[in-house]
């Protein structure tokens, strides 16, 4: 995990940008990554004044909504989800 981009001491996958202000940051989650000590990191995150984006597998979307709710940052942070299909 590079830490190279920091926000306000902490290190989104990535942070968005307009004219040179900060108006989102994003993470980018797994199956295997969404845990309550990942939700955690999801509400110090969602305190730091930018939106929060989560991309999130399809199939966890409800699991990660229940987690946002559960720590009260549901107004804070914005869910979105990913699918990937490979055709051979």
């Amino acid at each position: 995990n590079e830490k190279s981009h920091e926000f306000k001491g902490m290190y989104p996958d990535l942070i968005l940008g307009n004219q040179g202000m900060i108006v989102a940051i994003m993470e980018v989650e797994t199956e295997e990554s969404i845990t309550p000590e990942k939700a955690q990191d999801w509400q110090d995150m969602a305190g730091k004044g930018a939106k929060l984006m989560l991309m999130v597998p399809n199939h966890m979307k409800p699991k990660v909504m229940d987690l946002v709710w559960k720590k009260g940052i549901v107004d804070k942070v914005s869910v979105g989800s990913y699918e990937i299909s490979i055709r051979i």
